[in-house]
C-alpha cells in the first residue's frame, strides 16, 4: 500500500516489484512480445530496471514525511470549475487536461510535490520553460496545486534506469555513490531547509541539491521560494496561452526552435514532407538564448 513506503525494506520492495512485473509481462509474452530468445532477454532487462527503481524509490521514501497521495492521476474538466486548471488566452479560455505520474503530500504541513517518471536521465531546464519550449512539468505542478489546494515542495523528474555505470573506479563505495547520484530527483526544489528535510532526512542524496558545510544551499542550486513557484507557473500558463492562440489562429508554418545547439528537424517524423531548409528559410527559425536557472528565477520574480 501507499502508506507503508516510508519504512519498506529494500528487499521487500524488490520482491513486490518482481511480482508486479511478472503479472504485467506474462500477458505480453503470451501476446505481442512472444516467448522467443529476444523477448526473454527483454523481459529480464525490464524486470531488472523495475527492480532497481523500486529499491531506489523505497530508499528515497525512508523516513520521509511525504506519502504518495495520487498515482497516474488525471486532471481536467471533470475536476469542476473551482479545481480545474484554466488558461486565459487572448482567443478565450481553455481547460488543460493531462495525467500526472505521482503526487506526494505532507498533509500536516500542507505541501505537495510532483514527480514525473522518465526513461533515462533528464534535467529540468528552466530556460526552456521560460521560452515556452518545455511546459509539461510546471503544468503538472500548477494542476496539482489547484486541485489539492496545497503549497509546492518541488517538481521533479525520476529517471527509470537500470543503474548501470561506466566508470574507471572499482571502489564499491565510489560506485555506489555515483549510482545514488544518478537516481536523485532532478527539478526545482524549495529553498527552505526544513521543507527539504521533510522530504528526506538525507535530502542531498535524494534531491539534486548541494549543501555547504554550513548547511546552506550552494549558489546556483535550482531552488526557490513560494513566490518563485508562483512566478514559474504564471509564466507557464502565459506561454501555454500563446501556444493556444497560435493553434486557434491556424499558425502551422514550419518554424523550428534552435535552442542549446539542438536541431528539432533532426527528430521530426515529417521532415521528408516538410522539406524545410534553413539555408533558404533562415528567417523562420526561432532562436532562443540559453539562460542560467537562477537567472530565470530572478527574471520571473521581476516579471521580465
Amino acid at each position: 500500500s501507499k502508506d507503508d513506503l516510508n519504512g519498506l525494506p529494500l528487499e521487500q520492495a524488490e520482491r513486490r516489484m518482481d511480482a508486479i512485473a511478472d503479472r504485467l509481462l506474462d500477458g505480453l509474452m503470451d501476446g505481442p512480445l512472444g516467448d522467443g530468445v529476444l523477448a526473454t532477454a527483454e523481459r529480464r532487462r525490464l524486470k531488472a530496471t523495475a527492480r532497481t527503481c523500486a529499491a531506489v524509490l523505497a530508499e528515497h521514501m525512508r523516513e520521509s514525511r511525504f506519502n504518495p497521495a495520487a498515482l497516474e492521476t488525471d486532471f481536467g474538466v471533470e475536476d469542476g470549475a473551482a479545481a480545474r486548471l484554466t488558461v486565459n488566452a487572448v482567443s478565450g479560455e481553455c481547460t488543460l487536461e493531462g495525467r500526472i505520474d505521482r503526487v506526494d503530500e505532507w498533509a500536516a504541513g500542507g505541501y505537495l510535490r510532483v514527480i514525473d517518471y522518465k526513461r533515462g536521465g533528464r534535467d529540468m531546464a528552466l530556460d526552456a520553460v521560460y521560452h515556452g519550449l518545455s511546459l509539461q512539468l510546471p503544468v503538472y505542478l500548477a494542476a496539482a496545486m489547484k486541485k489539492r489546494r496545497e503549497q509546492s515542495a518541488g517538481v521533479y523528474y525520476f529517471s527509470l534506469d537500470e543503474g548501470i555505470l561506466a566508470m574507471q573506479s572499482t571502489d564499491s563505495n565510489e560506485v555506489e555513490k555515483a549510482r545514488r547520484e544518478g537516481f536523485r530527483l532532478t527539478g526545482l526544489a524549495p529553498d527552505d531547509l526544513d521543507l527539504l528535510q521533510a522530504q528526506s532526512p538525507n535530502f542531498p542524496e535524494v534531491l539534486n541539491v548541494r549543501v555547504t558545510k554550513g548547511g546552506d544551499l550552494y549558489k546556483g542550486t535550482l531552488a526557490t521560494d513560494a513566490n518563485g513557484f508562483r512566478a514559474l507557473m504564471s509564466r507557464t500558463l502565459q506561454k501555454a496561452g500563446e501556444h493556444l492562440d497560435g493553434i486557434r489562429a491556424g499558425l502551422m508554418q514550419a518554424a523550428p526552435a534552435r535552442f542549446r545547439q539542438q536541431n528539432p528537424c533532426q527528430y521530426c517524423d515529417w521532415r521528408g514532407i516538410c522539406l524545410f531548409d534553413e539555408r533558404m528559410d533562415a528567417g523562420r527559425v526561432r532562436r532562443f538564448d540559453r539562460i542560467r536557472g537562477d537567472e530565470v528565477l530572478e527574471r520571473l520574480k521581476l516579471n521580465k
